[in-house]
């Protein structure tokens, strides 16, 4: 015990032994062994006068205390045991039958199931067609997953929280936040990648700005995050979400109220211009194209991306956000 506390100096002054070095330490220690040893002569070198309980008495207990902590031991398996039978009793009365091994399940269960399961590896190319294939839903996945993943994720941190509550106050268009899950899956993959220079296209209350932000300073990075967002009203109330934000959150977010294709060609002009380790992409779908075109380098342009750096699209899939008749789509 460190923090123990011995003699120093006159009696009843004390210190503790993490107030002196290894070698003071070592070298009190023989003294005390010399003192207790050769000096005074304790009984036992020091170790104590009595350390036999039937010495003095009493009867020995180490043997009698083994072997009740092994009788505990074969009760406490003998228990699991009982349980375990009475359960597997309980399935062969259900009518379920005895446990099965891994192969003898797939074979009694799975197959059943996977009854109508598609053969899942693509060997040859899908035919060119002049229009997507119908899909009339607007959502890719079932209605309880989402749900599902939410309850499974951590909870949004206070700027993401704060940027949900602000954005809901202003009535603006709450389902074009990225949410919780896309939140946090931003912010994992920027501290993964210890990205420090971010591009975040399309801003609305500025979610994914926060997101980028949050995970670049929790990687130890600089964190400086560029997000650009044409609306005004929009702009507006974003600026008033990162002005919420805990000010380290809110100081690596530059929001630029601007036109997105203009303000990145402006940068790629510039030969001493930033190059971004993340660009996210999730503005309007029209200009994709021209966005993932500046970012890459195309037409003879600056690359804004970094070496090394990874673009995200968001709502790449648009024949879930346009109509069917939508050419488009």
């Amino acid at each position: 015990n460190l923090a123990a506390p011995i003699p120093r100096g006159e009696i009843g002054e004390c210190g503790y032994l993490n107030d002196i070095t290894d070698d003071e330490l070592s070298r009190y220690v023989d003294e005390y062994k010399e003192l207790v040893t050769e000096k005074l002569g304790f009984a036992r070198n020091g170790y104590g006068i009595e350390p036999h309980l039937h010495e003095v008495g009493l009867e020995e207990t180490s043997t009698q205390a083994t072997a009740l902590v092994r009788e505990e031991i074969a009760f406490g398996e003998q228990q699991r045991k009982s349980k375990y039978d009475h359960a597997e009793e309980k399935k062969d009365e259900s009518g379920t039958g005895p446990q099965l091994s891994y192969n003898d399940w797939i074979k009694a269960v799975q197959t059943d199931r996977n009854s109508e399961w598609k053969y899942n590896v693509v060997s040859s190319e899908s035919v060119d067609t002049p229009k997507p294939p119908a899909f009339p839903h607007n959502t890719l996945f079932h209605d309880t997953t989402e749900e599902y993943a939410m309850s499974q994720t951590s909870v949004s941190s206070f700027n993401i929280q704060t940027a949900a509550k602000i954005t809901d106050e202003e009535k603006l268009f709450a389902p074009c936040m990225v949410g919780t899950l896309e939140s946090q899956f931003l912010k994992m993959f920027t501290k993964t990648m210890k990205a420090s220079n971010i591009l975040d296209v399309g801003t609305f209350t500025g979610m994914s700005a926060i997101a980028f932000a949050e995970g670049s300073l929790a990687a130890g990075q600089r964190a400086t995050v560029h997000t650009l967002e044409f609306d005004e009203t929009t702009a507006k109330a974003a600026q008033k979400i990162f002005d919420h934000c805990e000010p380290s959150v809110g100081k690596a977010i530059n929001l630029h109220h601007t036109d997105a294709v203009a303000w990145m060609r402006s940068c790629t002009e510039d030969p001493n211009g930033a190059t971004f380790d993340i660009i996210f992409i999730d503005a309007d779908k029209d200009n994709y194209t021209a966005y993932y075109e500046l970012a890459m380098g195309g037409n003879g342009c600056r690359p804004l991306l970094a070496e090394g750096g990874v673009i995200l699209a968001d709502n790449s899939l648009s024949a879930l956000v346009y109509d069917e008749d939508d050419s488009r789509r």
